[in-house]
């Protein structure tokens, strides 16, 4: 119990660490990061003020598309929204947007959104949903990618921060995470955001396998099996 308590007293310090906080791209340019003012055209700014108060991981406005951060544990974090060049989300698929966001909503998902953050932070203990912190100004395809995580945690059944932690869940929920964006990217014709995406999906992978050990397993592996299936990995190692 006490050291249950001690992780979730931590959580905000590390959240600040972690990658998805701040989606990178890989263009030097100081640009608002994925996301930024207001979410499916109803976000007004003091819902984004106290986001900015209540939540985890905040970063600079401008780190999103300007910086690289290095994600820690116990969240799951993209590292970049090359895709946002198409615009903000709520913008350019508001119906899609307002969609994903009420499907969060409806798992009992906390919605934060917050300038220069885009991250799902799983619940502090397990059976709990998280909480998705969005930049509002993000692309559709940076949503999907959080959603492909919080469904992965909602078909576990709420693993807390045991998932975050889990090498293998952690490894095949982000693969699954990017290939929707890159999917979605190719399916557009935009073989060089597909691109990005990929080398960004390569980085977070090789990360992963750097800083946990093969025997960092906490899930059991019927609850991989249930979640992914047979899905097949394939990156740049």
């Amino acid at each position: 119990m006490k050291r249950l308590i001690l992780q979730a007293a931590l959580i905000p310090i590390m959240f600040s660490l972690f990658g998805l906080n701040a989606r990178r791209r890989r263009k030097g340019n100081t640009t608002l990061s994925s996301s930024g003012h207001r979410s499916g055209g109803r976000q007004t700014r003091t819902n984004i003020e106290n986001a900015r108060v209540g939540g985890t991981g905040t970063t600079d406005s401008t780190s999103l598309n300007s910086t690289t951060s290095t994600p820690a544990p116990n969240r799951y974090n993209s590292n970049g929204d090359p895709m946002r060049e198409l615009g903000p989300g709520r913008e350019t698929h508001p119906a899609e947007w307002d969609g994903l966001i009420a499907e969060a909503e409806s798992y009992g998902v906390e919605i934060n959104y917050r300038e220069g953050a885009i991250y799902y932070g799983p619940g502090t203990s397990p059976g709990n949903p998280g909480q998705l912190v969005i930049d509002p100004d993000a692309s559709y395809s940076a949503l999907q990618h959080e959603m492909s995580h919080i469904r992965d945690d909602q078909n576990a059944g709420w693993l807390g921060m045991r998932g975050a932690n889990d090498r293998e869940f952690l490894m095949r929920s982000e693969y699954r995470a990017y290939q929707t964006e890159i999917d979605y990217a190719t399916s557009l014709g935009r073989d060089d955001l597909a691109g990005e995406l990929t080398t960004l999906r390569d980085d977070r992978l090789n990360q992963i396998d750097a800083d946990f050990p093969p025997e960092a397993r906490i899930v059991p592996d019927e609850t991989i099996d249930q979640v992914f299936g047979g899905m097949q990995m394939d990156w740049n190692r």
